[in-house]
């Protein structure tokens, strides 16, 4: 499992996309890669080999495009493969399904920090009154 400093750019070897095995996408799944994100790539840098794993093809050949709203998305609507990617802090979320629509969410975890706490105030107030 992957494990970084929020705050540093984690190694590009966490992940490759070349390697042999690469998993089936069958209707009806969804699949979901948690990668590193470093801040010099974008996500389509990461989601085009990806997708040229699953369609089987020579990745240069892969043609992202933004559809109205923004999104990634293939050139060839005919594919009936569809892909949602998201970014928080050092990592980057794919998702990867058939022939149905994908949106995939990713917020980093950060520390909650109790309003007494910053006030030095934490034991000594039994009331609070917000005016």
């Amino acid at each position: 499992m992957y494990s970084a400093d929020p705050m540093s750019d984690p190694p590009l070897e966490a992940f490759d996309p070349s390697r042999d095995r690469w998993p089936v996408l069958a209707d009806g799944e969804l699949h979901l890669w948690l990668l590193p994100h470093r801040r010099d790539r974008s996500s389509v840098d990461a989601l085009r080999p990806c997708i040229a794993r699953y369609l089987e093809i020579d990745e240069s050949v892969v043609e992202i495009i933004r559809s109205a709203t923004g999104k990634p998305c293939l050139d060839s609507p005919s594919n009936d493969l569809r892909f949602s990617a998201r970014h928080s802090g050092a990592a980057l979320l794919l998702g990867f399904v058939r022939q149905n629509e994908i949106d995939v969410a990713i917020e980093r975890a950060t520390p909650r920090v109790h309003a007494l706490d910053l006030a030095g105030l934490e034991g000594q107030v039994d009331e609070l009154v917000l005016q």
